[in-house]
């Protein structure tokens, strides 16, 4: 149970014109074996009905609460941090608008929450395409014993192995707001991830389903400049790798071959930009990239055919993974 007064978990959902996935969302929530949760939602400047449909929600459960923001933000992050700043629980859950949770999903966090002494609590993520399974997380290569949240970093760098959906205690997820603001990029929460990692010093997993579901037309999804920030976060993780687990290092090994092969990524990304203002802004991105020194770096640390033809410069580069491409295709 919680404090007196407070509820073990504070589930926290930014929304951002999410009218037509809400009620499901938020439905899966009051379906939970466990009652002890609050909700806190945060709109994020929603042009459609989302607001309408989250006061009704909230004027039939007294566990809800909704804040707004004017203007939207770009990601979810800052609606994020506002849902939790807003909350009172021990224990933070993350909870997307258009995501929906199993019924044994918070009962399954609270068992270990009260049979051993964790910081973070990692459940199984199914991404769903429709009504079909198309990814299942953690993958097979993660050992689910518990451990430190450090050791489980390299995990995450080449790509996700494990999902990081936090369920995750209110003080360590405060603490790594502290560390640093993440801005408003579409990828804030990638190095906000790795530090709740970090911050955690035992994690356990979870039996509880969370259900991703995948949204083409998100931000994160669609080819736009937007898409195209996550050059500037691959090296903000890279130099937050480097401060936090040094040069010789696992993580910074894989947080440079993750570097280069996004900017080899890039390229391939920028045929599907149909504008051709919006590509050459996406272009200025790329080449920032290129001339920036951790991609010379990066490149020192990794090994292939791409590594020797990236010295002939970028339109060679572009070349070859673009036959590269045509011969998968």
């Amino acid at each position: 149970m919680g404090k007196k007064g407070f509820p073990l978990f504070s589930v926290v959902m930014p929304a951002f014109n999410a009218a037509n996935t809400i009620r499901r969302s938020v439905g899966s929530l009051k379906d939970q074996t466990c009652s002890d949760w609050e909700l806190v939602v945060c709109d994020d400047g929603s042009t459609d009905d989302t607001l309408n449909l989250l006061s009704i929600l909230e004027s039939s459960d007294s566990r809800i609460r909704v804040i707004s923001r004017q203007s939207n933000s770009g990601s979810a992050f800052k609606p994020r941090k506002c849902a939790v700043e807003a909350s009172s629980g021990q224990w933070i859950v993350e909870l997307d608008a258009d995501d929906t949770l199993s019924p044994d999903y918070l009962e399954s966090a609270r068992r270990i929450i009260e049979s051993s002494d964790v910081d973070l609590v990692i459940s199984r993520m199914e991404t769903m395409d429709g009504d079909c399974v198309t990814c299942s997380l953690p993958s097979s290569e993660v050992p689910l014993e518990p451990t430190s949240g450090r050791k489980l970093v390299k995990y995450t760098i080449d790509s996700w192995a494990i999902p990081l959906l936090l369920i995750c205690r209110r003080d360590v997820v405060l603490s790594a707001y502290e560390e640093g603001e993440e801005g408003s990029s579409v990828f804030a929460d990638e190095l906000f991830s790795r530090r709740i990692l970090v911050h955690s010093q035992s994690v356990a997993f979870s039996r509880g389903i969370y259900a991703y579901r995948f949204n083409p037309d998100s931000v994160t999804n669609s080819v736009g400049v937007a898409r195209f920030s996550f050059l500037q976060s691959d090296r903000s993780l890279l130099e937050w790798i480097r401060s936090e687990f040094g040069t010789a290092s696992e993580e910074y090994r894989l947080g440079c071959r993750r570097l280069f092969g996004g900017v080899c990524g890039a390229f391939l990304l920028l045929r599907k930009v149909s504008s051709s203002t919006v590509r050459q802004e996406c272009r200025d991105m790329i080449a920032e990239a290129w001339r920036h020194p951790l991609f010379r770096e990066a490149r020192r640390q990794t090994h292939g055919i791409l590594k020797s033809i990236s010295f002939l410069g970028p339109i060679a580069l572009q070349a070859a993974l673009y036959v590269k491409d045509c011969k998968k295709g």
